[in-house]
């Protein structure tokens, strides 16, 4: 009877353990799957700044190539102009009544 017992519950207690392993372990699927939702985020955030550093590139090299850009760029900052010019201000947010 207990041969028969010991028989049966090691094939379980293996089989057990070896699912244990291969869902929870180092190396298991709940951890591969935390790794790759990590991954992708991370692969979304060097897309993001790809794109955010082709812009800046591009603005930078307008900004060395192209005097008139520098002339915007600065009036639009600090709100500079040539003499004699008009500069127009707009409220952020208007309201029509």
């Amino acid at each position: 009877m207990l041969r028969r017992i010991v028989w049966n519950l090691i094939p379980v207690v293996l089989v057990v353990g070896a699912l244990q392993i291969v869902l929870v372990g180092e190396d298991g699927l709940l951890a591969r799957h935390q790794l790759k939702k990590r991954l992708y985020t991370t692969q979304s955030k060097v897309e993001q700044a790809s794109i955010e550093n082709a812009m800046l590139r591009s603005r930078v090299r307008s900004l060395r190539e192209n005097p008139a850009a520098v002339k915007r760029a600065v009036a639009k900052r600090m709100l500079a102009a040539d003499v004699g010019s008009t500069i127009y201000r707009f409220p952020a947010s208007s309201t029509h009544r």
